[in-house]
């Protein structure tokens, strides 16, 4: 993956508490952390944010690990961040929330189709970050699935942002 931009990138790389993060990650993920905590990002602007999620998805890739999932407040903040991070370089895929239709209606398939290209590049190895939101881990949830196949983890959402 090419670096976005090493002035930006360097803002959050020269920052100690970043490489204490990144060196405690690295620490965790190394170690065959089976279920890593979720981060929770609060307190910084829009823009610091898309760089450090930027930044963050990079070094983390160039350290061999895998993909971030991000969860966003809703789909047009996570087709947003998306797009921001594509912009910078990073591998970004939107998985959309699946809406239930209820009525005897022909559901369009281009969320189908999204969603399996997403898991496609999951699979095999292109996709750097997963944007999704909220919604979708409690549809996951709600449909029961095996928890011996997805790895359960505490959600933590006390001022109901998700980014």
């Amino acid at each position: 993956m090419d670096s976005f931009s090493p002035v930006i990138a360097g803002i959050f790389r020269r920052d100690g508490e970043y490489r204490q993060l990144l060196e405690k990650l690295n620490t965790l993920l190394s170690a065959g952390e089976k279920k890593p905590l979720p981060m929770l990002l609060t307190g910084m602007c829009q823009g610091a944010t898309e760089v450090f999620c930027a930044a963050l998805a990079q070094d983390m890739r160039d350290a061999g690990h895998k993909p971030l999932l991000l969860l966003c407040p809703d789909e047009k903040d996570a087709t947003r961040l998306c797009d921001v991070l594509r912009s910078f370089g990073v591998s970004a895929v939107f998985y959309p929330f699946r809406d239930l239709n209820l009525y005897n209606i022909t559901a369009s398939h281009d969320f189908e189709h999204t969603r399996i290209g997403v898991l496609y590049g999951l699979c095999n190895g292109s996709v750097d970050v997963v944007l999704t939101t909220r919604e979708m881990v409690r549809m996951f949830r709600g449909e029961q699935i095996d928890p011996q196949l997805l790895p359960e983890t505490a959600f933590d959402s006390p001022l109901g942002t998700g980014t």
